[in-house]
């Protein structure tokens, strides 16, 4: 299974969005984060893995707005059944960063 490696997203990132972005970290989001997500911006790319129940779940996925160059990437914490994210955005968009912050309130789960 090949993994998204950190440094290939931060290079994708920097050259759309055309600076160095700046993060947001966060983690204890449930899965139906990624169904929120799906609903709203536009899902570039996932790991998908089969659980024991033969259901393909998402380990890993990598999300953008679709107004503005803000990427979101989510990981799947290996020792539960939550969710780690990261968003990458310019400073600018930092409005927009505090309203989706306040969007996913639901999904956190601590």
């Amino acid at each position: 299974m090949k993994k998204l490696c950190k440094r290939t997203i931060k290079k994708q990132i920097i050259s759309k969005i055309g600076v160095i972005p700046s993060i947001f970290e966060d983690e204890f989001y449930s899965s139906k984060i990624i169904k929120d997500f799906k609903n709203r911006h536009d899902l570039l790319w996932s790991l998908n893995i089969l659980n024991y129940d033969g259901d393909i779940i998402i380990k890993e996925c990598f999300f953008k707005f679709k107004k503005t160059e803000t990427y979101i990437y989510l990981k799947k914490r290996d020792d539960e059944n939550t969710f780690s994210i990261k968003v990458f955005f310019d400073q600018k968009n930092l409005d927009s960063i505090r309203f989706l912050i306040s969007s996913i309130k639901e999904h956190k789960t601590i």
